[in-house]
């Protein structure tokens, strides 16, 4: 349940701009609007009525820099200075020393404008199977360990077997989902990479933290260059140490397979996944969907479908390797009209379980012009802020501090696309619920770090496989669970930490369920009873509760994420916290002015 930490960029080593245009028809206008610095829109206007090279020489004449104007976004920078908006991460990675995300441009901030050569098309995503299995973004210090370590089993007293790590500090090798790797081709960078195989150019830093060990920064790769692609999911913090130190009880007798479905041991087809979703209805999940012009363009518009908007797949497409839809807003009455909304990614499209409009605020923020964590948290408040409040307000505490916790654990969100609670299998709590009285069989098929014992996890299906990480990728997550629960599905429940509080199953009866397998059930149902599930958590956790009540996060976090990482994720929490009082307070300021 800990929060990934993100690598700082390093410097992009982009080259100036071009030469100017050969045309002398725009000389005069390039040297007329040299002596001052344009915005984006006016730059667009010169490169419609100019050209490309016009514009160039004008960023040559002002030292092949830009400055940010209101209003701006790197995508309209990158339409008036390269003449194509997509190109908006070659901007991002030429100012990688500077900008945290695409999203964290200011006014006034002087960006670096690379070159305005033509970006080559992108290649179709070239895919070879890999031996490794995806994780999530690596976590702080995560250990690697050098070589697959078998466990050998102990006659003696209960204690924890587990490989031995020789370099318990070094950061664990990411690995990748088997079947999928990228060749990286001329022009590529990791923003285009991201945006063709994962369907989103902002998640870039995620291949570059899969190949940390090849990748010396986001702009080092060459082409020919192997690298591993991350799965489509979303990232949940690791299972916080104080949770999963909880004394060993004894759990039921091993179950029977009869009562389980077996969908998390085979690689679900592009049918079934489909008919689940459709079953379970769609929803906009990115807090940047665009909208798209029609096929074969398929190019990027100013118009963003709000997140929370439930929609219908009317026709669907495939381009460069990528999937889009045509989507409309059902009619809300009798005798009123879908909605259509147009193209857009099929990458922005999550489960309709993932929102709840009896959660909402009845004072919604505008998303325009926010940018980063900013936005992500007046989602949250958007999306689920009537009801944080509300549970806030009962115990007495900042509903900012839920709104973070929320952001931290697993970024406001309670699902995968395809509609199952976001989960993570704990293998080391496995062992103190099952494997403790099985060390042979828990032996032969999971590993953990002997030192920090939610770290390191490993698993596999048969004894002649190869150990295979899982963390990070919600299918191999499912996998690894279904194989336990036919092992102990009492045991293997309570080791999972479940939805968007990522509450871990071995609190079920503190949860008020007689059994895990009712509170598996119930966060499975919508987002409204595992938001349910993390006040009842923090309610029956003084640690956690006066925390929050004194405004002490790292109190709070060593209840709720343990003492290990206190201050780190104490300060996670309360920096997403500031965030959502931050933006909740310049709404209302706003508000303020108007009515004034």
């Amino acid at each position: 349940m800990l929060e990934r930490e993100h690598r700082q960029p390093t410097p992009s080593t982009g080259g100036p701009i071009g030469p100017s245009a050969d045309s002398p028809d725009h000389t005069q206008a390039v040297r007329d609007a040299a002596g001052g610095q344009l915005d984006a829109s006016t730059m667009a206007g010169l490169s419609d009525g100019l050209g490309n090279a016009a514009v160039a020489e004008l960023l040559a004449a002002q030292q092949q820099t830009y400055t940010v104007q209101s209003g701006d976004t790197l995508s309209k920078i990158a339409r008036a200075v390269l003449g194509d908006s997509s190109r908006y991460m070659e901007i991002f990675e030429a100012n990688a020393d500077q900008l945290s995300s695409p999203n964290a441009i200011r006014v006034g901030q002087v960006l670096r404008i690379p070159s305005s050569a033509p970006a080559v098309e992108e290649q179709p995503t070239e895919q070879a199977p890999v031996e490794q299995p995806a994780v999530e973004q690596p976590a702080v210090e995560q250990p690697v360990e050098t070589a697959p370590v078998e466990q050998a089993p102990v006659e003696t007293a209960p204690v924890e077997t587990a490989p031995v790590e020789t370099t318990p500090e070094v950061t664990e090798e990411p690995a990748a989902p088997e079947g999928t790797t990228y060749t990286v081709q001329a022009g590529d960078t990791l923003g285009r990479i991201a945006a063709q195989v994962l369907g989103d150019s902002r998640r870039y830093m995620e291949i570059f933290e899969a190949n940390a060990d090849q990748l010396s920064s986001p702009n080092a790769i060459s082409i020919g260059q192997v690298l591993r692609i991350p799965a489509q999911q979303p990232v949940v913090s690791e299972t916080p140490p104080e949770q999963t130190t909880e004394t060993t009880t004894e759990t039921t007798e091993q179950q029977t397979t009869e009562q389980q479905t077996e969908t998390g041991n085979q690689e679900p087809t592009e049918e079934t996944q489909e008919q689940t979703t459709v079953a379970e209805g769609h929803a906009i999940t990115d807090n940047f969907a665009l909208v798209r012009t029609d096929p074969p363009e398929l190019a990027s518009t100013e118009t963003v479908i709000p997140v929370g908007t439930i929609v219908e797949i009317v026709e669907e497409t495939t381009k460069n390797g990528r999937e889009y839809v045509k989507v409309s807003e059902p009619a809300q009455g009798e005798g009123e009209e879908a909605t259509v909304w147009g193209w857009t990614s099929k990458a922005n499209l999550g489960s309709a379980k993932e929102f709840d409009t009896s959660l909402e605020h009845d004072d919604q923020i505008p998303l325009q012009g926010l940018r980063g964590l900013e936005r992500k948290m007046a989602v949250i408040h958007n999306t689920k802020g009537g009801f944080l409040e509300e549970q806030s307000n009962a115990l007495g505490i900042d509903v900012a501090a839920a709104a973070g916790t929320l952001q931290v654990e697993s970024r406001g969100a309670g699902f995968s696309n395809d509609g199952r609670q976001i989960i993570r299998f704990e293998n080391h709590v496995f062992y103190d619920q099952w494997g403790n009285r099985n060390r042979d069989t828990f032996n032969e098929h999971f590993q953990y770090s002997s030192g920090q014992r939610w770290k390191g996890h490993k698993w596999r299906r048969n004894a002649t496989d190869a150990w295979q990480t899982f963390h990070g990728n919600q299918d191999s997550e499912y996998e690894v669970l279904e194989f336990a629960r036919s092992l102990d599905d009492t045991g293997a429940l309570k080791s999972i930490s479940m939805g968007a509080a990522q509450i871990m199953g071995f609190n079920h009866e503190s949860q008020g369920f007689d059994t895990v397998q009712e509170m598996f059930e119930s966060f499975d149902t919508g987002i409204k009873p595992q938001l349910e599930g993390l006040f009842t958590y923090i309610e029956g956790n003084n640690t956690c509760l006066t925390g929050l009540r004194n405004g002490d996060y790292v109190q709070f976090a060593r209840g709720y994420n343990g003492s290990g990482q206190a201050e780190t994720y104490g300060g996670l929490i309360e920096d997403a916290a500031a965030a959502y009082r931050r933006v909740l307070a310049n709404h209302r300021a706003r508000q303020q002015n108007t009515e004034s």
